[in-house]
C-alpha cells in the first residue's frame, strides 16, 4: 500500500498523530498554553473544594446568631468525650444558659430586643470561655446555649483560699475542681452582663439596671462508666451520652437549678 493509502487509513481510524510545532517559538507557546490550561483546571478544582467546605461549615452554623448549631455541638462533644475518656481524670461538663424573662422582653418590647438579649448572653460566654471550651445553640430553644467544658480548660485561679483546699484525687476530685471553675464562670458572666446592658432604642428609656440581661445557668457532667467502649460502636455511644447530658442540663435549667 502506498504512503498516501496508509495516511488515509490512519486518518479513517482516528490514529493519525497530531502535528507538533516544529518552530521553537511555536513549541514554547504551545507549552505555555498547556501549563495555563492545567493551572486553570487546578484553580477551578480548588474553588469547588472551597465551595464544598463552605457549605459544610454553613451546615454547622446557626444562621441568626452565627455560632455553632446543635449538630456542631454534638459532633464536638463526641470528639471531646472520646479524648477525655482515655485520660485518668478526664471529665466533660455541660453548661446550659438561657435568658431570664425572654418572653416578657419579646411581648413588651419587640423580638429585636429579645434577640439582643440573646446576643448579650452569647457575648458574655465568648468573653469568658477559654481555649478548649465549645459553645453552641441548643436545638429547638430560642435562647438556650450549650457550652462543653473539658477538664483541660478548668480555671486555674479560683480565688482566695481555693488553692489551699485539699481535694481528693480521681473523678470526685475532678468534679469538685470543675464545679468550682463553673461557679467562677457564672460570676464572670453576671459581671459582664452588668457592664453591658441592653442599648436597643426600644429600652433606652429604662433605668440602666432594668436593662441588664439576666441569665440562668445549670450544668451536669458526663456519666462515669466502668466498661470499655467497643471501638465499632464508639461514635454511637459518645453521641448518646452527650445528648443525654445536654438534655439533663436543660431539664435542670428549666427547674431553675444552678447545679447538675
Amino acid at each position: 500500500m502506498s504512503g498516501k493509502g496508509r495516511d488515509f487509513e490512519n486518518s479513517e481510524h482516528g490514529l493519525q498523530k497530531p502535528e507538533l510545532p516544529t518552530d521553537v517559538e511555536e513549541l514554547r507557546a504551545a507549552l505555555a498554553l498547556e501549563i495555563q490550561r492545567r493551572q486553570d483546571a487546578e484553580e477551578e478544582a480548588e474553588r469547588w473544594k472551597r465551595v464544598a467546605e463552605d457549605a459544610q461549615d454553613e451546615a454547622r452554623i446557626d444562621p441568626k446568631f452565627k455560632i455553632p448549631n446543635y449538630r456542631a455541638v454534638i459532633e464536638e462533644g463526641v470528639v471531646l468525650a472520646s479524648i477525655l475518656d482515655r485520660q485518668e481524670e478526664g471529665l466533660l461538663a455541660v453548661l446550659m444558659t438561657d435568658v431570664r424573662c425572654l418572653k416578657e422582653l419579646n411581648d413588651t418590647f419587640s423580638h429585636d430586643v429579645g434577640n439582643q438579649a440573646i446576643q448579650r448572653s452569647i457575648d458574655a460566654l465568648e468573653a469568658n470561655l477559654r481555649i478548649g471550651d465549645f459553645m453552641g445553640r441548643y436545638d429547638g430553644a430560642a435562647d438556650e446555649l450549650v457550652v462543653l467544658i473539658p477538664t483541660l480548660s478548668v480555671v486555674p485561679s479560683l480565688g482566695e483560699g481555693e488553692t489551699d483546699r485539699v481535694v481528693e484525687p480521681g473523678r470526685q476530685g475532678t468534679e469538685h475542681r470543675l464545679s468550682a471553675s463553673l461557679t467562677v464562670i457564672e460570676g464572670r458572666l453576671t459581671e459582664y452582663l452588668k457592664a453591658h446592658p441592653l442599648d436597643h432604642p426600644d429600652v433606652l428609656h429604662l433605668p440602666r439596671e432594668s436593662r441588664v440581661v439576666g441569665i440562668r445557668t445549670a450544668w451536669t457532667f458526663l456519666p462515669s462508666r466502668s466498661e470499655p467502649v467497643p471501638p465499632d460502636s464508639a461514635q454511637e455511644f459518645y453521641e448518646r451520652i452527650i445528648i443525654e447530658a445536654i438534655s439533663e442540663a436543660s431539664r435542670q435549667l428549666k427547674k431553675g437549678s444552678s447545679r447538675g
